[in-house]
């Protein structure tokens, strides 16, 4: 969703900076960083951390570069079950571009190898097919945050369009 309102900006950045108390120098994957919001505002936000982008679709790197230590050009289905752990996964408006069954894998993977884990995604069918020519922009599956709570996953904000959630080992 590269035109996604961030609704729950502020609710993410508060709980990353309760989970960045006890880890200051905490790993953070952003899985499908896009043209790279996530990773601008985290690194304003929090210099120490060590922010790795993964996006599939090169165009966007460029763009993104900026607010990682690393870039990795793959497709989160790939990077994710041999990537070595670390502290939090973002997923911001990235599973809707999976059908069901991937998205599932995704944040049972994501579980795995973090302590946190933050998705968002819209709560309202929001109809997106390809943007500037990326295919991988198309959605192809509407969660519910009833199903999202049903995982663990906590909700941080339930905007108009977008609701943002937080599954933690502790919580």
């Amino acid at each position: 969703m590269v035109s996604a309102a961030h609704e729950g900006t502020e609710q993410v950045f508060s709980k990353i900076k309760e989970i960045l108390r006890e880890r200051p120098q905490a790993v953070i994957y952003d899985l499908g960083c896009g043209r790279g919001f996530w990773g601008k505002q985290i690194k304003l936000r929090f210099q120490s951390v060590k922010l790795i982008g993964v996006e599939v679709w090169e165009p966007y790197i460029g763009e993104a570069r900026s607010g990682y230590d690393e870039i990795i050009l793959d497709d989160i289905r790939n990077f994710l079950p041999s990537a070595e752990k670390a502290d939090i996964i973002l997923m911001m408006d990235v599973i809707e571009h999976f059908e069901r069954s991937e998205g599932l894998r995704l944040i049972d993977l994501s579980k795995k190898k973090a302590d946190h884990v933050f998705i968002s995604t819209p709560i309202v069918p929001y109809p997106q097919g390809p943007i500037d020519g990326n295919p991988y922009e198309v959605h192809r599956d509407s969660w519910k945050p009833e199903e999202l709570e049903a995982l663990g996953f906590e909700p941080l904000c339930l905007g108009k369009v977008v609701g943002v959630f937080y599954w933690g080992r502790s919580s």
